[in-house]
């Protein structure tokens, strides 16, 4: 039997956000991508594994993309995002707010100028085809 992946219960400006897809996995979900009920894209990065410490940044299909293409580094999408938060979760069953942040400290981020690597095919597609359905 599979075992369930646990995501923290995550809420930004009084909404949750919901995972879509893990990109890295370390015991937990390390690099995941969520949407929230307008299908606007968060990038989420857990920087601290013994503390649940989560860097979020919103992005756009068109920087995922770019970042599953390796054509852009993975934190640079987090220090551009136009929106940041940073989380500190207590319990993976308790829902927890996400503060505003104007900046990312650098320890807060994936390795600097580092690539995603591989290629996750399916979320990929969908995201381009969206892209495309929607003319942008």
């Amino acid at each position: 039997m599979k075992a369930r992946l646990k995501y923290p219960k995550l809420k930004i400006e009084k909404e949750e956000i919901n995972p879509i897809q893990v990109l890295f996995f370390y015991e937990i979900p390390i690099l995941f991508v969520c949407m929230n009920n307008s299908k606007e894209l968060f990038l989420v990065y857990c920087c601290d594994i013994d503390d649940l410490q989560y860097s979020i940044a919103q992005v756009d299909k068109n920087s995922l993309i770019q970042m599953l293409e390796n054509q852009v580094a993975m934190d640079s999408l987090f220090i551009s995002a136009n929106k940041k938060w940073r989380a500190n979760v207590e319990l993976f069953d308790k829902v927890c707010t996400a503060q505003l942040i104007d900046s990312f400290e650098e320890d807060a981020l994936p390795k600097k100028n580092a690539v995603y690597g591989r290629c996750d095919l399916n979320l990929l597609k969908k995201l381009k085809t969206e892209c495309v359905r929607n003319g942008e």
